[in-house]
């Protein structure tokens, strides 16, 4: 077993309980973590309940993964992207949180980049080589759609962003 029981640090259950959103008419009463190991593509999932405990779910065997560089979430859907072949895929972590793909995007479909973070509804893409960027979001069926871009030179030069 990856986990059993985590004690979560008080910061970081105020931290959970204030980044607690409402989802299709229902409050989440328990947070999904995605674990994710890139050099052995093993992974796992789990829940951080009322009481900041960490609850294993799910462990995914060494190789069940393809191969990310970046993972962010919109809160809904999991964004994975691959900066080597600028390839992806979104997932959502169902109720049991199990792991459900929902599409795989082609290498080349995506633009080059370096940093990608999500504010919980808008997903920013950001190349700090050129400082240009784009920003997207997830719809309902868990498909990519491009809101703006920016071009090079755009942003200043960033080796971490967080939303």
């Amino acid at each position: 077993m990856v986990m059993s029981t985590l004690q979560v640090s008080q910061l970081g259950s105020r931290l959970a309980e204030q980044r607690d959103i409402e989802m299709r008419g229902t409050m989440a009463t328990q947070r999904k973590i995605l674990f994710y190991d890139a050099e052995t593509r093993a992974g796992a999932t789990a829940l951080i309940d009322e009481g900041a405990q960490l609850q294993e779910q799910h462990e995914f065997e060494p190789g069940t993964f393809g191969q990310w560089t970046h993972i962010v979430s919109d809160g809904r859907f999991i964004l994975f992207y691959d900066a080597a072949t600028r390839a992806g895929a979104t997932a959502l972590l169902d109720d049991g949180a199990q792991l459900q793909e929902q599409h795989e995007f082609e290498p080349g479909t995506f633009g080059q980049w370096t940093h990608i973070v999500s504010d919980g509804r808008f997903i920013l893409f950001y190349d700090a080589a050129t400082r240009a960027g784009a920003t997207a979001l997830l719809d309902d069926g868990a498909q990519l759609q491009e809101q703006h871009e920016f071009e090079p030179g755009t942003f200043g030069s960033w080796t971490h962003i967080v939303a």
